[in-house]
């Protein structure tokens, strides 16, 4: 559920009440922000009972060891872009933050495409950029990644064989038009990722 006032996607308080209240019992809600404050998301975490947050903005590791200190449990994923010129960098800076601050609250990084705008783009990643650097060994130390930009029924396949992440982040791949779902393509979707588990065991 997105809480970023700027997108077209944004949900208010009262209708993410309304879908946590209808979503199945095992499944994890995630809120996600674009550089809200730590009180701006605490007010939301607690307003609609999450515990699972996205940063999808300019999110520095101060931002969430101060957003980790706040006392609030909660799950931190953060959106990180693959530029190829500087993913090595971006991935060090991370590294080396999360253990000079014990960012223990961090438990994913978002791959996403390039865009100087906020959110996903809908366009297909570098998935190449990111294999290399994983062959390279520039994603030890760090929490489990999780891939994005431009994934559909059709690509996520060949991602998951590519990459192995340890989960995959979808929104525009799977919609009938913009911000409404297709039942069709996510079951498509799903039934893909399960197949691929499968396959490599």
């Amino acid at each position: 559920m997105i809480f970023h006032p700027a997108s077209r996607r944004c949900v208010s308080l009262e209708r993410a009440g309304r879908i946590l209240a209808a979503i199945e019992p095992m499944t994890t809600p995630v809120g996600l922000f674009v550089d809200a404050t730590v009180q701006s998301i605490l007010e939301t975490v607690r307003a609609v009972n999450l515990n699972h947050v996205q940063l999808h903005g300019h999110e520095s590791p101060e931002f969430i060891a101060d957003l980790q200190q706040s006392g609030q449990p909660m799950v931190i994923l953060k959106a990180i872009r693959v530029d190829p010129a500087q993913f090595a960098q971006t991935l060090d800076h991370w590294r080396k933050a999360i253990a000079a601050l014990k960012l223990s609250g961090l438990r994913g990084l978002v791959l996403e495409t390039p865009s100087d705008l906020p959110g996903g783009t809908g366009q297909p990643n570098d998935w190449t950029t990111i294999a290399s650097h994983q062959q390279s060994g520039h994603a030890h130390g760090l929490p489990p990644l999780i891939a994005a930009g431009g994934l559909t029924p059709h690509s996520v396949a060949g991602v998951i064989e590519q990459l192995h992440p340890y989960a995959v982040d979808v929104s525009s791949g799977v919609e009938e038009k913009f911000g409404e779902k297709s039942e069709q393509k996510l079951r498509d979707f799903f039934a893909a990722v399960r197949s691929t588990e499968r396959q490599s065991g």
